[in-house]
């Protein structure tokens, strides 16, 4: 778990590593895959969906797995629609006979049957793409918003993410957030990015315009090292022409 405030670099820092690797000779490559929770459609509250955008970029890198792809996740589709559709149906029923529980709220609370199918099928074609020593890097970013959502939710991605390992043991997953994750469950190695010292900060302030090393170390003594805040003060430190004064 990579823990820092915003702006300090985590995301920079894993995908530095990411196209590191991607820039390696083939033979000492590994399939990976990024996903950000700021983005619509990865669900917390139903892990099965990360996994389909793990697919879709495992896909991407490897094009010969796309038939197996496409045929798999049309499998999903229909699987997912069917169940949906008895939801919002038994949503229907409840509805005629309760005036305090719509039909629009139990298609809201849905959560897939069987995840085990689906994490048995995606285990199948991962295991079909890499080498048996080969990793499969997986890197969960923005996990502050499933944090912010609930509890609950940060603790059923974990463990889902602990049932994929016992099926994929070559799996790693690295998370990404802003926020401390505190589980009774889960154990994670942590390493946390604080704020920036004063070298650090004075050149990040160069890197956004504030070149003035005496200027950048005043900004740094008044608002100390915290890169949006640092980022904020280089933006006043421009619109206000410091550096001509």
């Amino acid at each position: 778990f990579v823990n820092g405030p915003g702006g300090c670099g985590k995301s920079t820092l894993i995908a530095k590593f990411i196209l590191e690797h991607a820039e390696m000779e083939e033979n000492a490559r590994f399939p990976f895959a990024y996903l950000d929770f700021d983005r619509p459609g990865l669900l917390a509250e139903e892990p099965v969906t990360l996994l389909m955008e793990v697919m879709l970029q495992l896909a991407i890198q490897f094009p010969e797995s796309k038939d197996e792809y496409k045929r798999v996740t049309e499998e999903w589709d229909a699987r997912i629609a069917d169940q949906q559709g008895k939801a919002v149906e038994a949503g229907r029923v409840l509805a005629t006979n309760s005036q305090t529980l719509p039909s629009q709220d139990i298609g809201n609370t849905l959560r897939l049957n069987d995840r085990q199918q689906y994490m048995s099928e995606f285990v199948k074609f991962v295991n079909n793409i890499k080498r048996d020593e080969q990793p499969l890097l997986l890197v969960l970013d923005t996990f502050e918003e499933v944090q912010f959502r609930s509890a609950a939710f940060v603790e059923e991605v974990l463990e889902f993410l602990d049932g994929l390992q016992s099926l994929l043991p070559r799996l790693r997953t690295v998370l990404c957030g802003r926020t401390d994750i505190s589980s009774s469950r889960f154990e994670m190695r942590k390493i946390e990015i604080g704020n920036f010292d004063e070298a650090a900060a004075i050149s990040f302030l160069a890197g956004l315009g504030v070149r003035d090393s005496q200027i950048a170390e005043k900004i740094f003594q008044q608002v100390g090292g915290s890169p949006l805040v640092l980022r904020l003060a280089a933006d006043v430190a421009r619109l206000e022409s410091v550096d001509q004064a």
